[in-house]
């Protein structure tokens, strides 16, 4: 399995919907796939993963744009472009799609998201990696099928167009444009072309000792992504049947918990309808005729006649289908029915 040591040096599953990466050449920037405009790259730099293989994007001596870009041919609605960056003389850099007009300012020395270029993208993101980069991306939707990746050097936050010292500039490593309206892990291409990394699942069968068969909580931390589409968060069951099952999962928006037994819907609370980038702690807790929810400390709702199905031994993460794979950063199973005031500080934000 593929580990997460993101802010921690205990790991975490990581566990991620389908992607493809469709820059073919996402880290050969020297080839002439990435066009270049008052800048020039030069190679054999350390990358975030360690290796020689980072470029150093550094602007000419003239006044103007110092650039590196690549148009692509997108087919979906959302789209994620992503790229690794380090300061060398240049603390600031742009990433601009050309095609809707929508960029932003990063500073990879500070790790300090900036203003907006031309007009703001849908959304952001800055965060550190190894080796003192930056993984920084911007999305963006539109039905326009071309959709051009802008890399800019800065010499402010605002200064994207300045007269360079022909030496200053950033190291660069890792481009990936993604359908998807949040950036998943790199996918490295290597020139053979848009490269897909299958959806990860993740299934344990036969831990009934550690599932609670007549009263329990389930819990789920997670950042809502793309929630126009229905999202599984997290189920129990006895199979891969919905018959006997508890699940935690977003449809239209609102965040769902259900229970069943024999194919019956014994329980179902649900809240008001989220937004993508909605951080969310649920809690979902059942014993016979006492189920409850409570999402961000605040209690949605109880149903008082509920059974609880039996023989649950199976917990499934991220894999009931393909289109409905969310990725979680925290799951918890209680073999006890929480209490309100227990459930309540368990997910206060």
């Amino acid at each position: 399995p593929r580990l997460d040591y993101t802010d921690s040096s205990c790991p975490a599953l990581l566990l991620e919907p389908q992607r493809s990466n469709l820059f073919n050449q996402s880290e050969y920037f020297g080839s002439s796939y990435w066009t270049k405009s008052g800048a020039s790259v030069v190679s054999g730099f350390t990358s975030p993963e360690g290796l020689s293989n980072a470029y150093k994007l550094v602007e000419d001596t003239s006044t103007g744009g110092h650039q590196i870009f690549r148009r692509i041919v997108v087919t979906a609605t959302d789209n994620y472009a992503s790229l690794y960056a380090k300061p060398s003389g240049r603390d600031w850099i742009v990433l601009y799609d050309t095609y809707r007009d929508q960029g932003r300012y990063f500073n990879i020395s500070t790790g300090v998201i900036g203003g907006v270029y031309r007009f703001a993208p849908v959304s952001e993101f800055i965060e550190p990696f190894q080796n003192g980069y930056y993984r920084i991306g911007i999305g963006v939707t539109s039905s326009t099928i071309d959709y051009q990746l802008q890399v800019l050097l800065a010499d402010s936050d605002g200064g994207a167009v300045y007269t360079g010292n022909g030496t200053s500039g950033v190291y660069i490593y890792g481009a990936q444009m993604e359908a998807g309206s949040y950036a998943t892990s790199y996918i490295p291409t290597y020139g053979a072309g848009s490269v897909t990394r299958v959806g990860d699942g993740c299934v344990k069968t036969g831990i009934s000792s550690l599932i609670g068969q007549t009263e329990g909580t389930m819990y789920v931390e997670t950042t809502l992504q793309n929630i126009v589409d229905n999202k599984t968060l997290l189920r129990m069951g006895q199979s891969a049947s919905f018959s006997n099952s508890h699940i935690l999962q977003v449809i239209n928006q609102k965040v769902y918990a259900e229970s069943y037994v024999g194919g019956a819907n014994q329980a179902e609370i649900f809240t008001t309808a989220f937004s993508d980038g909605d951080k969310v702690k649920i809690g979902y807790a059942y014993k016979a005729n006492d189920y409850v929810l409570y999402v961000n400390g605040v209690q949605i709702g109880t149903d008082t006649s509920a059974s609880v199905p039996s023989s649950v031994g199976t917990l499934y993460v991220g894999n009931i289908a393909a289109t409905e794979q969310h990725p979680v950063e925290q799951v918890l199973l209680f073999k006890t029915r929480l209490s309100n005031a227990e459930l309540a500080t368990l997910t206060t934000i």
